[in-house]
């Protein structure tokens, strides 16, 4: 059984203020988050929450998994530069 997305309002908005091409790029990135923790491009943060991102070009998916429930939560999409993580 793979795992569940689901996209936080605060993602959605950041998503949605995106370039189409990039919007295309996230979504099909967050698509392959199914087969968890196996996908790449996928690292675990120290010190940071959500605990997990996924590098996406110039943008950086954050995102926390509940194990119990197989659910990944998109929680944010921030643009990489010094101040991401």
């Amino acid at each position: 059984m793979g795992v569940r997305i689901e996209w936080s309002v605060r993602a959605t908005r950041q998503l949605l203020k995106l370039e189409q091409l990039e919007q295309q790029r996230i979504c099909k990135a967050v698509g392959r988050l199914t087969g968890f923790p196996m996908a790449a491009g996928i690292k675990r943060l120290t010190n940071h929450d959500p605990p997990f991102r996924l590098r996406v070009r110039n943008h950086r998916v954050l995102f926390s998994f509940d194990g119990t429930r197989q659910l990944i939560l998109i929680e944010a999409i921030r643009k990489r530069d010094e101040h991401t993580y």
